[in-house]
């Protein structure tokens, strides 16, 4: 769903024209601003709906093509006002400000959310021959006491020394993200929530302790687990007790979101008044001619066909590449490749044979069937609706400055080389910065490190953002210093070898914060100082051309599409619930750096003229 979500961005390529040939850089920045903080306002009560999942998706999916033309925009306003020399130079600050955006939205906001819906502590306690059970994760075998006060860590009850309150299952008790309390009494953990969870369809469930009584010949003597024998509760002797206690979250999940993403449209709308104040004019930056104007209605319904194109064809290759891996899944012995298949206590299966997507399992009355059926029924329509448009945008951009501008894009030397820069110089770091946000989350027996929100927060937010913008400063330090040509390798080399720290986390999967936190941030480090190269780059790219603003957004839009990719493949080779799967991804995405380092050695590197730079009297109206 991530990248379904982020395939807005890679409309780019299609709307660049569009953006180039309607208004000026900055009017379109400004409006972008204006209409991203109302929609973001708007989210809270998006969320208060009705399958609030399935429209908070379609929702945001609009929201992010206003934000993906606003990005255009920004892009072609900073190629338009600066030099090419201020560009390398602060290289670093865009790569940063572009990826804390991301950043905030991927980990602070979730870490200020956990925080809103973090439970209250419990305390516990037994009385006469009575004991609880608690072990921590590192023990082989359970230990019981009488007393202990626990608060939630990563879904688990854990008391000050570590120890996690154990359940029937002799498995650590979780408390659910969907579920806002559980009362402990009477022996068992009620878990309710206020909406039903879309897995079970249930909003309570019930989960016994795992207790032990003190066998009568150890009476007297300290309880230590040879003298405990598994129990029951209640044990038929009127001294054996159990008292509970209540651990509420202080808001619902909902509502904390709507909240937190609230409380980011004030500061974003903050934001945008004061970049409204204080954007000046660029004399590079004009307004179309009236002739471009008057083909404004025509360019828009261009553009529409075209993203249908594009988002159906998408939708073609997703299915063959699912299709082709459930047809592999057998013969190669993965069983997370199969379609619908979940792993539950080590044993494959498909829990529900009906497909669903976004909570609705038909559209328009026509139900998806099985996960097979679903996949098959998606190839055949999305592909007699990619070739519709096809036919229709051959036929309707011919000899329009639309086609003016793919034709100056697909016809400049060197094409080839740079088409393959695109694909794979940021392939393999994009497959882990989407996979590893996942292996943090999931389960220990999905093969994550079951870390919760509020951890995540800290190491994605904080640490990993910290170690993203010092990458950043970095590499466009070391391109101004050494020029673009002479630095690529290293901050390429440099850029892939932090990879190495998430497969080795997937392996070992350690238990300290400290140990994660540090991949990531070195992770996060290689980002910032390879992609500063990647982005100066692909600006030169673009101002091989009088239109830079269209060029370089059919670029980020190609690379866009292509990153969006290494999703698809992130995704496939994780599996589902595979616990061996994050392995494979972070395997794969350290052999898949090569290509992306070797195609540097083709790619053709222009002289660099200079061009004028901003006037010190541009006005700011």
């Amino acid at each position: 769903m991530s990248a379904l979500l982020a395939l807005p961005w890679s409309f780019q390529m299609f709307m660049g024209p569009l953006v180039d040939l309607s208004a000026t850089k900055r009017k379109w920045v400004q409006l972008g601003f204006l209409v991203l903080t109302a929609l973001l306002a708007l989210v809270p009560f998006v969320l208060a709906t009705p399958n609030a999942f399935g429209v908070a998706c379609i929702y945001l999916f609009c929201a992010g093509l206003v934000s993906a033309m606003t990005n255009i925009a920004i892009d072609g306003y900073y190629i338009l006002s600066t030099t090419k020399d201020i560009q390398a130079a602060f290289s670093g600050i865009q790569t940063g400000a572009f990826r804390a955006g991301r950043l905030i939205g991927l980990s602070l906001i979730p870490l200020l959310v956990n925080k809103m819906v973090e439970p209250s502590k419990v305390e516990l306690r037994t009385d006469g021959k009575l004991f609880f059970a608690v072990k921590k994760p590192s023990d082989k075998t359970v230990t019981y006491v009488r007393k202990a006060s626990f608060e939630i860590k990563q879904t688990k009850f854990v008391d000050d020394q570590g120890r996690e309150l154990m359940g029937a299952d002799n498995k650590p008790l979780l408390f659910q993200p969907y579920e806002t309390q559980a009362e402990l009494r009477d022996g068992r953990a009620i878990f309710t929530s206020t909406v039903e969870d879309p897995k079970t369809k249930s909003l309570t469930r019930e989960v016994g302790l795992l207790f032990g009584k003190l066998n009568a010949s150890a009476a007297g003597l300290a309880p230590e687990d040879s003298a405990i024998i598994a129990a029951t509760y209640p044990t038929g002797e009127q001294l054996d007790t159990f008292t509970g206690a209540t651990s509420q979250r202080r808001m619902t999940p909902k509502f904390a979101w709507g909240m937190a993403i609230m409380a980011l449209a004030v500061v974003y709308g903050v934001l945008g008044f004061f970049t409204r104040r204080n954007m000046p004019v660029s004399p590079r930056d004009v307004d179309p001619t009236d002739t471009q104007k008057a083909e404004l209605p025509k360019n828009i319904a261009r553009t529409v066909v075209v993203m249908i194109g594009y988002f159906s064809t998408y939708f073609t290759v997703s299915a063959l590449w699912r299709l082709g891996a459930n047809a592999l899944s057998g013969p190669l012995n993965l069983p997370g490749w199969t379609l619908g298949n979940k792993q539950k206590d080590g044993v494959w299966s498909i829990a529900d044979p009906n497909a669903t997507f976004l909570g609705m399992d038909n559209l328009f009355g026509i139900p998806f069937g099985t996960h097979l059926q679903m996949e098959i029924k998606q190839l055949l329509v999305c592909a007699v609706v990619s070739l519709a448009a096809i036919f229709w945008i051959k036929r309707s951009i011919r000899n329009t400055e639309i086609s003016e501008e793919f034709g100056k894009f697909f016809r400049q030397p060197g094409l080839p080389a740079i088409l393959a820069f695109m694909m794979f110089y940021r392939f393999s770091e994009a497959m882990v910065g989407g996979v590893s946000r996942t292996f943090l989350s999931f389960a220990p027996d999905k093969g994550g490190l079951g870390l919760d929100n509020g951890q995540i927060g800290i190491i994605k937010g904080l640490v990993g953002l910290t170690g993203l913008i010092v990458g950043g400063l970095v590499g466009a330090k070391v391109i101004s210093t050494l020029g673009l040509r002479k630095a690529f390798f290293m901050i390429a080399v440099l850029m892939h070898i932090p990879l190495v720290l998430y497969l080795i986390a997937a392996i070992q999967m350690p238990q300290q914060i400290a140990a994660v936190a540090t991949s990531d941030f070195f992770e996060q480090f290689g980002y910032g100082l390879g992609y500063a190269g990647y982005t100066v780059y692909i600006m030169r790219i673009a101002q091989r051309s009088n239109r830079p603003t269209a060029q370089y957004a059919i670029a980020t839009g190609i690379a866009g599409l292509l990153i969006t990719i290494s999703g698809i493949v992130g995704g496939s080779l994780v599996g589902n619930d595979d616990p061996n799967g994050f392995v494979r991804a972070f395997w794969a995405a350290i052999f898949l750096s090569i290509p992306g380092v070797i195609t540097l050695f083709f790619i053709p590197h222009d002289d660099e003229p200079a061009h004028a730079t901003l006037p010190a009297d541009a006005s700011t109206d």
